[in-house]
């Protein structure tokens, strides 16, 4: 089963990725919510998480796979992951 456009697009409006878009943390359920709505509509798609050091931020980077040469890319910057308060 492929996906189509519409269907990342979709996916992208959701609530779900618009509230992690728009915080300054990257929650852990939300994060999981996150890779379970690609992972149900079958979308690939690769993650990177680097805590970060005394030179660089923490980044968190979400990588969706759209065609063979096509990729979307959300990275995140000076983020910590954490739990839900």
């Amino acid at each position: 089963m492929e996906f189509h456009i519409n269907d990342l697009m979709e996916l992208i409006s959701s609530g779900v990725f618009q509230n992690m878009l728009g915080e300054d943390t990257i929650q852990i359920p939300q994060f999981l919510a996150v890779v379970t709505l690609l992972v149900k509509n079958r979308i690939p798609f690769d993650t990177k998480y680097t805590p970060g050091n005394r030179r660089d931020d923490p980044t968190f980077t979400l990588t969706v796979y759209i065609a063979p040469k096509v990729t979307m890319d959300f990275s995140f910057s000076g983020l910590n992951l954490t739990d839900a308060s």
